[in-house]
């Protein structure tokens, strides 16, 4: 069996935390827009605006990453990623 090349490694470390954080952030963000009185499509649209963000911002960084390169911007990206995951549980509530 084969040992699994270090950038194969790092790839798929990248996309698991990438997933996982989308799968944390959705419940969190529904938590939050209950607590601020949201209800129904109100949630809706707060949940959708992860998803479309993601959308809208993800072919500026393809194309960045093209010019500049991958890995750099994968690494800023992941460190954003960090910063904000580690601030979110400070973030204030109406709770």
């Amino acid at each position: 069996m084969k040992k699994p090349l270090p950038y194969m490694t790092a790839a798929f470390l990248t996309v698991f935390l990438d997933l996982l954080s989308f799968g944390i952030i959705i419940p969190d963000l529904q938590t939050r827009a209950e607590s601020l009185g949201l209800r129904g499509v109100a949630i809706g649209a707060v949940l959708s605006i992860y998803s479309v963000a993601q959308l809208l911002v993800a072919p500026y960084l393809g194309r960045l990453s093209d010019q500049v390169g991958r890995r750099k911007i994968l690494l800023i990206t992941a460190f954003l990623s960090i910063i904000a995951g580690g601030r979110t549980p400070s973030a204030p509530s109406s709770r």
